[in-house]
């Protein structure tokens, strides 16, 4: 009798601490993109050293949570999310330029 492939370990769900670890690094690269408004494969690659695929999954998932825009024409894609300027910045602005 042949095993069922849902028996094999390969198949099985993963475990939660690879789970977490998946999530660490998408949060690391949706904040790196988001930071440098740079959106691209080997950019991600280049910063957090994964592999091709892996970064062609990380950002798969940011088109899908609508961090980054689909490719167009040119290989080009836009970050829909911008930065949060730092409150720091906002608060040492001059009186001149509340005006």
């Amino acid at each position: 009798m042949t095993p069922d492939l849902q028996d094999l370990p390969i198949f099985r769900p993963q475990a939660a601490g690879v789970e977490r670890v998946a999530d660490e690094i998408y949060e690391r690269t949706r904040s790196l993109v988001i930071k440098e408004q740079i959106a691209s494969v080997a950019f991600i690659q280049r910063h957090l050293r994964l592999g091709y695929r892996r970064a062609c999954g990380l950002m798969d998932r940011l088109q899908l949570a609508g961090v980054v825009g689909p490719l167009d024409d040119s290989g080009h894609r836009d970050i829909l999310i911008f930065p949060i300027p730092d409150a720091s910045i906002l608060r040492s602005r001059p009186e001149s330029m509340l005006d």
